[in-house]
């Protein structure tokens, strides 16, 4: 047994040192061997296997609250900002720079100069040298450039001319100042055209309406020319859709 009172006793501070017998030094290591292990076991209860650091608050977080990295996923809206920086590239403004229309020459490559034009040999029919074009064919179109005013052209059977007008022309290879046009036709009314002397478009020189005869002659001021047309608008009385163009003939006065 240890002798407690001799352990309790006051010392003071000249008091001697005493130690335990030796006959109760095992019982003395004994109890502090007791005491170290309980200490030892307290700590051990509060920290977890492997040493890991201590549990962390619940409202602990490890990404800052303040970072725009992280706007959706698992980490909340109200913690992270929704908004991301913008990366918009502005719109490109683009200037259209005006267009220039050149007008068209007034004196076009295929136009030959008056004073080249050779003059008219007396009596030149320039449609006779010429070649005939028409919408639609039954009798051939060349008949009205034959010399014979007996022929004529008329177009395919069938053709109605009061719905839809039937033409037909003459184009000759050179230029000539053409100022007077001869048609030989039973038309009642139809138009006399000159082609343009820039080939763009025809010239009406004379309408016939409801005509009482069967030669026609067209007068009007000397213009440059390469062609003379007729257009079909109404056959002979009684017979509206009947057309025929016998003759054209084009010449200088």
């Amino acid at each position: 047994m240890i002798d407690t009172a001799s352990l309790a006793a006051p010392r003071g501070k000249d008091a001697p040192v005493r130690l335990p017998a030796k006959k109760q030094l095992p019982a003395a290591l004994a109890l502090a061997a007791i005491t170290l292990l309980g200490t030892l076991a307290a700590t051990a209860a509060a920290t977890p296997s492997g040493g890991a650091a201590p549990a962390q608050p619940a409202s602990f977080s490890p990404y800052p609250t303040t970072s725009w990295y992280y706007p959706t996923g698992p980490w909340s809206s109200s913690t992270y900002p929704t908004t991301v920086p913008s990366t918009t590239v502005p719109s490109t403004t683009t200037t259209v720079l005006p267009t220039t229309t050149v007008p068209p020459s007034t004196s076009p490559t295929w136009f030959t100069p008056s004073e080249n034009i050779p003059p008219p040999q007396p009596g030149e029919d320039y449609a006779r040298g010429g070649t005939a074009i028409a919408s639609s064919s039954d009798m051939a179109p060349g008949l009205i450039i034959d010399g014979n005013p007996d022929t004529a052209w008329s177009p395919a059977i069938g053709r109605k001319t009061t719905d839809t007008p039937e033409w037909v022309y003459v184009r000759w290879l050179h230029y000539r100042e053409v100022s007077r046009v001869v048609v030989h036709t039973s038309l009642r009314d139809f138009d006399i055209q000159v082609l343009n002397q820039y080939e763009q478009w025809w010239d009406t020189v004379m309408t016939v309406n409801y005509a009482n005869t069967t030669t026609f002659t067209a007068l009007f001021t000397p213009r440059i020319a390469r062609g003379v047309r007729i257009v079909a608008k109404v056959g002979p009385p009684g017979h509206p859709n009947l057309v025929r163009v016998n003759e054209i003939q084009a010449y200088t006065s």
